[in-house]
């Protein structure tokens, strides 16, 4: 596909952010973490991401089987496509999707101290 991949070693968190802000598509197709950090991390700093299915909240068009090394390809070649367009879409659906979580996790949260 012609594009440059980088498998990250772990490290502190700071570490982890400047590799996002380097980086221009994410990659987390895992099997099962419906509600993944990651993903919504680059989503949050415009970074769109090929997820799989598991994650409930990107769009379908950017969801990818995560045993399926062709759709994920695909997907990625997508990206290429308007890539400033979906840089948008992801900060929109990381912002909304962190503030509907975190309001619903203020009100319990809430509910429960008091």
């Amino acid at each position: 596909l012609g594009l440059e991949v980088e498998n990250a070693p772990w490290g502190t968190f700071s570490d982890y952010e400047a590799r996002i802000k380097q980086s221009d598509i994410g990659l987390q197709c895992s099997f099962t973490e419906s509600m993944n950090f990651v993903c919504l991390e680059h989503l949050l700093l415009g970074k769109p991401v090929v997820g799989s299915h598991s994650i409930r909240y990107l769009p379908s068009t950017w969801q990818a089987h995560a045993d399926d090394p062709d759709e994920i390809a695909n997907t990625l070649c997508r990206f290429r496509e308007k890539y400033t367009k979906h840089q948008e879409r992801a900060r929109t659906i990381g912002l909304e999707f962190a503030s509907e979580n975190n309001e619903q996790f203020v009100k319990q949260f809430n509910q429960w101290v008091l």
